[in-house]
């Protein structure tokens, strides 16, 4: 009754990042509300204590904050001050989610496995209702065709894949989040305790991440599974089913890679962006080769401060117009790799502040046996390198969420290093 009581007060007291555990791979709207209360939460709670908690250099948290006062700073030397203030108001979870570890007292084992279970069985429900979602207008448009009333656009099995599969949701950024669901699922021991549902969280898990169409996606889920099994290499009720699962996923996945056009063309169209660039290339591969053409451009030009908080985006689009991008000027896009856009906005302070974020704590996660959050860091780096994820609040709150979830974790038994 005691360990119940506790649990109940452990959840209490971090209700708002649990709701949102099981809301972030579905529904953005509440985010931002949820990340606030529980930023009130946790000023109320170090209030009553009278009690703060400091922050590990070790770790991402306060690298985050650091980061984001170093964009506060390129406020200063920015014109478009507009712009430059939605940034700042986007990315305020960067300096929000280390106060909250600063005023919160680090929940118990118990309360943070819930949490990981949480949001690695949301992300396969939600991974299930979008693939019912494509298979119902699957259905409708097949039935159109043998009506004699084919549907106009584009082919209809694009249901089944990337932004028709995720509508609401980036794809990139969804397969993060079911990659790292699924990473939860095994760091919160649920692997071990709840064995007999490991095909089926994987299966729902990796079929969502499949049908994003994300190539980093594909190399984060396979990174995560690898670690899933050298994890639990010694608990055979886990690992021998893992194994052949992975096996078999393995050579599906390269069935479906060879015999469906849509996983195919996303192989060859990284092979093509690799020989080059052309300026008419609308392509995801081409277009990164395209904007990393332009960015380091601008960050040789202004490699001490950056262009400036709010100045950035509009560099890079008169980069594109000047070199003849239309795709990317049509589209207005960003530096599409967040180490590049960091360099470019804030010069090499910013970049080193965000290798902060990730590299050096990987690097200490690595030396303290740390495994799920060096796999989060490491599935952080990759990401990094093709998307500008802390430009967006589905990529910036799930980055600070997921960080002090896991430096929350601590060492609890289970939960950290190999099986044993």
């Amino acid at each position: 009754m005691k360990g119940q009581e506790t649990l109940a007060r452990e959840l209490g007291m971090i209700f708002p990042l649990v709701m949102l555990a099981a809301v972030l791979p579905a529904w953005q709207a509440p985010v931002g509300f949820l990340v606030g209360l529980q930023f009130f939460r946790s000023l109320l709670i170090a209030y009553q204590k009278r009690a703060w908690h400091g922050l590990e250099w070790r770790g991402p948290l306060p690298w985050m904050a650091l980061f984001y006062l170093w964009h506060l700073a390129g406020m200063a030397w920015s014109t478009d001050q507009d712009f430059g203030w939605m940034d700042m108001g986007m990315k305020a979870s960067l300096l929000v989610f280390p106060l909250i570890g600063m005023l919160t007292p680090k929940p118990g084992g118990d309360g943070l496995r819930r949490v990981f279970i949480v949001f690695a069985v949301s992300g396969a429900v939600v991974s299930m209702i979008l693939l019912l979602r494509a298979s119902w207008l699957f259905a409708g448009e097949w039935w159109a065709v043998h009506q004699g009333a084919p549907p106009q656009g584009m082919p209809w099995t694009n249901h089944f894949f990337s932004s028709y599969y995720s509508p609401e949701i980036h794809p990139s950024y969804l397969s993060w989040y079911l990659a790292m669901g699924l990473l939860g699922w095994s760091a919160s021991g649920a692997a071990q305790r709840h064995a007999r549902w490991n095909i089926p969280v994987i299966t729902a898990l990796g079929v969502g991440v499949l049908l994003t169409a994300s190539k980093m996606g594909w190399l984060v889920f396979a990174l995560v599974l690898g670690h899933m099994v050298w994890h639990h290499r010694r608990e055979r009720v886990v690992y021998r089913p893992l194994f052949r699962f992975l096996l078999a996923g393995m050579v599906a996945f390269m069935a479906l890679v060879a015999g469906v056009r849509t996983l195919r063309m996303k192989v060859v169209e990284a092979v093509q962006a690799a020989k080059g660039t052309q300026t008419n290339a609308e392509d995801s591969s081409a277009l990164r080769v395209q904007v990393w053409d332009v960015a380091l451009e601008l960050a040789a030009a202004h490699p001490l401060i950056g262009t400036g908080t709010g100045d950035v985006k509009n560099e890079l689009v008169a980069g594109y117009e000047r070199k003849g991008y239309l795709h990317a000027l049509e589209k207005r896009l960003n530096a599409h790799s967040q180490y590049l856009q960091s360099l470019v906005a804030l010069g090499v302070p910013g970049l080193l502040l965000l290798l902060g974020c990730t590299l050096w704590p990987l690097i200490q996660a690595m030396q303290k046996g740390d495994g799920p959050l060096a796999v989060f860091l490491l599935s952080a780096v990759l990401n990094f390198s093709v998307e500008s994820m802390l430009e967006v609040q589905a990529g910036i709150v799930f980055f600070a969420w997921y960080g002090i979830m896991l430096t929350w974790l601590g060492r609890s038994e289970g939960m950290r290093g190999p099986a044993r």
